[in-house]
């Protein structure tokens, strides 16, 4: 057996062996007219000032890439983050970061960022912008900002 780190997904998605709660199957997002939003399909895409809040603001327990290894589930399997990026729209002063959280209660979620007027003094250039954590409508509650 492959170690985990090297397991691949199958052409449809799903992993071929036990450790496939890590590589799950991405959800099938809906289109979302936002405008004139900038869309980002990658978190390395995104840039470092807006990366760095999103690593900041999930801390230790971190986040994956769309394509990396992600705990789906509640089960401890080994040192894949429990949250996973799913894309990202920035529309003037303004980030929303969609993200899908592994467990029980897991399932799509939004964050929306707001560029920080006191940068210079927090040492931040972005922070999360209070009650904006939202589950279920994705693009409802991106254009709830």
């Amino acid at each position: 057996m492959a170690p985990a780190d090297q397991l691949v997904s199958s052409e449809h998605g799903a992993a071929d062996d036990m450790e496939g709660k890590n590589y799950p199957d991405m959800p099938v997002l809906q289109a979302c007219d936002l405008g004139e939003a900038s869309a980002f399909n990658k978190l390395v895409d995104v840039p470092k000032p807006v990366s760095a809040e999103i690593a900041r603001f999930f801390g230790a327990s971190g986040i994956s890439e769309v394509d990396r290894r992600f705990d789906s589930i509640d089960v401890v399997g080994g040192p894949a983050p429990q949250r996973r990026f799913l894309c990202a729209y920035q529309s003037g002063n303004y980030w929303i970061i969609w993200f899908e959280v592994g467990g029980i209660a897991g399932g799509p979620r939004t964050i929306a960022l707001f560029r920080d007027a006191d940068s210079q003094a927090s040492g931040t250039t972005f922070k999360e912008w209070p009650g904006t954590i939202f589950g279920g409508d994705l693009c409802a509650a991106s254009k709830a900002r």
